[in-house]
């Protein structure tokens, strides 16, 4: 059968990550004699998108982000004009399948992981697979397939997408975004992992990811990889193999990893074995919060591994959260102090975000039960955003909420300047150049309120992303009223 996988615009500027989720898919297709083809909608026209549509046989689309379910749907309408069976899948439809299922473009929705699933709805039905929820006068949730093992579907079938298109430029290095595993066996209350995926850490073998740097390699030109795992980290003496083999190939490397991980002896593995940067999920610099978080780290451990990076002379990015349930405005500021600590011991990259609760995650309900709203159309869903817009946190008065939005989009300005400034579009470059001084200033000063440099920002944001959708959130069905 003629499957078509689609990867809808997910609206993210900057890094293009190659659709994963799509390649892991197509190769459980074809192992099961089935035609996949995958088209990434950040690269091809509507005409080419529509075109595909009508002439294949089955319609799976990875939504794992709200924007890329709404750019979806004016496609899913077509294949529904055509009468073709369509599957939704990804995080975001995972977690948010009760709502997604209202809309009659949906067939169903792909559960968690889906090697086995996709295979059953093509061969069987979406209403008979493993993991798919769907609607008929009520909603029903079919039992979960088997975690499956990675290694079954190695190599991936790089041949269906042009890997040229996914390189991306760091500084002056031609970058190329791999992951070789899956989830996080950690337990962090705010994360989906647990949810999606279970907290079960999987991994392809060291042979097979060998296999796979060679074959990406031969395909195209590149400086280094970013292991774009979760916790790239988990299997140390795994990591060691697999960074010193892309040291032997004359690569470069990255990866995201936590705090508590990093020691001396690690550190001086990664600087000789070529890496080039390494991003620390820190979340907070107060220990009260961290331990709300269910993080499991300790702000020394942060501290530490800032110093032993900046030691090792490796360019680094950390990333943190304010305005958790149960932190107080003090705790807040004690995070911006830990961030210039950071700062101070490595010249990290760093990102402050406002902590939103995401459906699925115990964050979640916990934030709910004390007073969270959440928007319940598609809209409300899609215009949320990490700083610009974040919704009422009640746990914080209004000053409050305001203090903490600001500090979010100062730290967002601080961010874009020393990593995206060049890959920007002309006019927000010249935007963030010219306030980068003054948001600086403010930074130093502790000055959050009155940021009125920041509302061409905010209004030129607002306005690009809400034309943008206002088109796919009026299709289906006339559900959504943009």
């Amino acid at each position: 059968m003629k499957v078509l996988l689609f990867y809808p615009d997910n609206m993210v500027k900057g890094t293009i990550l190659p659709p994963y989720p799509l390649l892991y898919l197509a190769k459980a297709l074809i192992k099961n004699g089935h035609e996949p083809r995958i088209i990434d909608a950040r690269f091809e026209s509507k005409r080419t998108i529509e075109d595909e549509i009508s002439s294949t046989d089955f319609f799976a689309v990875s939504a794992g982000m709200n924007l890329q379910f709404a750019t979806a749907l004016p496609y899913a309408k077509i294949a529904k004009e055509h009468e073709i069976p369509t599957l939704f899948g990804g995080v975001f439809s995972t977690l948010n399948y009760e709502k997604l299922l209202d809309y009659p473009v949906v067939d169903g929705i792909l559960m968690g992981e889906g090697e086995i699933a996709i295979v059953e709805a093509v061969e069987k039905g979406i209403q008979e697979a493993l993991n798919t929820a769907y609607f008929n006068k009520k909603i029903h949730i079919n039992p979960r397939a088997n975690l499956v093992n990675l290694n079954d579907y190695s190599p991936l079938p790089w041949e269906l997408i042009d890997l040229s298109r996914y390189v991306t430029k760091y500084k002056d290095k031609n970058i190329f975004y791999y992951t070789t595993s899956r989830s996080c066996p950690h337990r962090c209350d705010y994360c989906y992992q647990s949810s999606f995926w279970g907290r079960k850490w999987r991994g392809l073998n060291y042979e097979n990811v060998k296999k796979e740097i060679d074959k990406i390699t031969d395909l195209v030109k590149i400086d280094g990889i970013y292991l774009f795992d979760d916790n790239f980290l988990v299997n140390r003496k795994r990591a060691e193999k697999i960074t010193s083999y892309i040291h032997q190939k004359g690569l470069e490397w990255s990866c995201m990893t936590r705090a508590n991980y990093l020691d001396e002896d690690l550190v001086d593995h990664l600087k000789e074995s070529g890496c080039f940067k390494l991003n620390i999920g820190a979340e907070s610099g107060s220990q009260k919060t961290l331990d709300l978080m269910k993080k499991d780290i300790k702000v020394e451990d942060t501290l530490n591994a800032a110093k032993l990076i900046g030691g090792a002379g490796l360019n680094s990015e950390f990333y943190f959260m304010i305005g958790y349930k149960g932190e107080s405005l003090e705790d807040v500021m004690t995070t911006v102090k830990t961030v210039d600590k950071v700062e101070k011991l490595c010249d990290a990259e760093t990102f402050i975000r406002v902590a939103l609760p995401f459906k699925g995650t115990h964050y979640f309900e916990s934030a709910t039960e004390a007073g969270f709203k959440r928007g319940d159309d598609l809209r409300a869903m899609c215009l949320e955003d990490w700083g610009r817009r974040p919704p009422k946190l009640p746990w914080f008065n209004k000053e409050e909420n305001k203090v903490i939005k600001n500090i979010a989009t100062l730290s967002e300005i601080r961010f874009m300047k020393k990593k995206f400034l060049e890959n920007m579009p002309l006019l927000e470059r010249l935007y963030v150049k010219t306030v980068y001084p003054l948001v600086e200033l403010r930074w130093k000063k502790r000055v959050w309120k009155n940021l009125l440099e920041l509302t061409p920002y905010n209004v030129y944001e607002g306005i690009r992303e809400t034309r943008r959708l206002k088109d796919p959130l009026k299709i289906a069905g006339g559900m959504v009223d943009v």
